[in-house]
């Protein structure tokens, strides 16, 4: 690559870079590769169970790039992992797929918890539980009437975690959360690193919403549009939004390698 190595570029500089990082001709490949298989990747669901493992594939792979990112960058590398895979699915997909999944069980857990507990305390119900549940991040933050604050409170310091637990579970798996103590001295150690990663990432994401709202509001079919011409925004809408939502998750990843590349020697434990 004809970017120069981390070693001879700063914090600041790296997540200059990180946020241009389509500028690569081999990160822009990668990039366009990727985008172009998720796009499609909802088209295998139509066609049966079949289809529906194909998918679940494809989020799996997706997943195992993500966590490749993430180590790349915490290695101090500028182009982006590669985004083949080998023939052993295990390894490269279903591992990948259940440690995401994993990360945020963790990260909403107590939340959760705190829910069950007030459910046999009667002071929720269960119905609440479900539907927060179903509902993913933006159910839960479009909320219940009948959830406790605090529910709220255990959610957003969840979130707050998640840098760290992607982490931990990319370089060091779930054991690393083993030594919850060591985890909360990184934090304390490396607080306004940590608050500035976390800024970035909430900014990436932000960005995302933003434009993936623009983009659908700027190219949603008029009213009495045909079918055709209804099904052609839609495409067109999916197939953008894919995109800014592949470019934010590539920087979100990237930024929390970077914060571990660049302030390691501050973190309570090693991961070699």
């Amino acid at each position: 690559s004809a970017v120069p190595s981390h070693e001879k570029r700063g914090y600041a500089a790296d997540v200059l870079w990180t946020f241009l990082f389509p500028s690569s001709v081999g990160n822009l490949m990668s990039f366009v590769a990727i985008w172009l298989a998720l796009s499609f990747a909802p088209l295998f669901t139509m066609c049966g169970i079949v289809g529906l493992i194909v998918a679940v594939l494809v989020a799996g792979w997706y997943a195992a790039f993500q966590f490749n990112v993430l180590r790349s960058a915490a290695a101090g590398e500028t182009d982006l992992a590669d985004i083949g895979f080998s023939r052993d699915l295990v390894d490269d997909i279903v591992i990948p797929l259940i440690s995401w999944i994993g990360s945020w069980v963790v990260v909403l857990l107590p939340a959760f918890v705190f829910l069950v507990v007030s459910l046999s305390q009667g002071t929720t119900v269960a119905a609440d539980i479900l539907r927060l549940a179903a509902g993913g991040l933006g159910g839960i933050w479009q909320g219940s009437s009948g959830a406790p604050i605090a529910f709220f409170v255990l959610v957003g310091l969840g979130i707050a975690a998640w840098p760290m637990i992607i982490l931990c579970v990319a370089l060091g798996g779930f054991t690393s959360f083993y030594r919850v103590d060591l985890i909360v001295l990184t934090i304390i150690r490396t607080f306004p690193a940590y608050l500035l990663t976390l800024l970035l990432v909430f900014g990436a994401t932000a960005l995302d919403v933003a434009l993936s709202g623009f983009v659908s509001t700027s190219n949603a079919p008029a009213a009495g549009a045909s079918l055709k011409s209804a099904i052609g925004s839609g495409i067109v809408i999916r197939v953008a939004t894919t995109g800014i939502g592949i470019y934010a998750d590539i920087v979100v990843m990237r930024l929390i390698g970077l914060y571990y590349h660049h302030f390691k020697s501050r973190f309570a434990w090693s991961w070699g």
